[in-house]
């Protein structure tokens, strides 16, 4: 019996020591004291410029907590993590992998994570941070028996939705209304749902017209195209262009190198190059400021960093330049969140004063 117990107790004791090494382990790379980190609960709805200018979101702000999702970290420190004003913690992963899962960040929904996509009931689920788990949130009142992609995006606050042959709804008073199609933008060669920027009652995209590519502009009202701007004098182009935002008659493109950003100007059909470097750029936008970031090699550092270009006198403000910036959002009218090549998280004030680590 002795010898039994012996054993038992040489087994057994190596685990729960082991089991309480990992959870330590685990606790202190994924849990951090942030006791000097203030996230004010101020939140304005930039998201779905966050999401066209870095691709996707990686980081949105609900209330006064962040929700970032941390790549380049090793097999244990991968995740969705939760900054808030005394703790970052992570609250998504899916144990040791070399190929990651995190909580998608594109769609916020009444202060909701929503999933990218519809499940088979056209439902949108939303994740869970306290259980940790999706759960349903709204099922779309599909009455018409539409068959949707699946894929859908909110701007601001309102519905869209793709159905399979590339038809595009608005949720109207909690019904699916046909605003678009691929015929009616009178598409060449270009996919619908990656290549349109929806701006209040305007579609932006670009189109293969007479062998040309052309900027235009779909009034969703009058149901027609009301733009098309030839884009074949602006250099880089000739495949078309990239991360483009627009508001009204102003949009705001990258040339294919991502090395330029361009404005064109619908009233008078008008292009100005705003600004060009060595490195890439990627930009955000909101109101009358783009937030343009900069990242290239070894060779001119000083043209790294942030800048802030004013859309109504076009003055460039270079904000920060001790490295490369990479990622880039606006979630308040304080800060401007960037990231590193490592995916670090920063924040610095739109006067280049203040700047603070947030995540890394």
């Amino acid at each position: 019996m002795k010898r039994k117990v012996r054993i038992f107790i040489c087994i057994f004791i190596p685990i729960v020591l082991f089991i309480v090494f990992v959870w330590f382990f685990m606790y202190n790379i994924t849990n951090t004291n942030t006791n000097l980190l203030k996230i004010e609960d101020e939140v304005i709805d930039n998201r779905y410029n966050n999401v066209i200018a870095n691709t996707e979101s990686n980081l949105v702000k609900i209330k006064n907590r962040l929700y970032y999702n941390y790549y380049s970290g090793d097999i244990f420190k991968y995740g969705t993590y939760e900054v808030s004003s005394g703790l970052t913690k992570r609250v998504y992963w899916e144990g040791p992998s070399l190929s990651p899962g995190f909580i998608s960040l594109n769609n916020v929904w009444k202060d909701k994570i929503l999933d990218t996509y519809l499940d088979e009931n056209g439902t949108a689920n939303y994740f869970d941070i306290d259980d940790k788990k999706y759960k349903p949130c709204f099922t779309v009142d599909n009455d018409k028996d539409i068959v949707l992609d699946g894929y859908y995006f909110i701007v601001d606050g309102v519905q869209y939705y793709f159905s399979k042959d590339e038809r595009l709804y608005i949720l109207d008073n909690g019904k699916l209304r046909f605003i678009a199609s691929p015929e009616l933008l009178k598409l060449n060669d270009f996919n619908f749902m990656d290549n349109c920027y929806i701006n209040s009652n305007y579609i932006y995209y670009k189109n293969f017209v007479n062998n040309e590519i052309y900027i235009c502009r779909f009034d969703i009202d009058k149901q027609k195209v009301i733009n098309e701007y030839c884009i074949k004098d602006i250099p880089h182009t000739e495949n078309g262009f990239e991360n483009f935002i627009a508001k009204e008659d102003d949009i705001y493109f990258l040339t294919e190198n991502h090395n330029k950003l361009y404005h064109v100007d619908l009233k008078d059909n008008s292009a100005q190059k705003l600004f060009e470097t060595a490195g890439v750029i990627t930009f955000n936008c909101y109101n009358d400021k783009l937030y343009v970031s900069v990242h290239l090699d070894s060779t001119e550092e000083k043209s790294n960093g942030l800048y802030i270009i004013d859309t109504k006198t076009s003055e460039i403000n270079h904000i920060y330049d001790k490295m490369g910036v990479y990622g880039i959002y606006i979630l308040d009218n304080k800060w401007v969140y960037f990231t590193d090549k490592d995916d670090y998280l920063y924040r610095i004030t739109k006067d280049g004063k203040n700047i603070e680590k947030v995540f890394g």
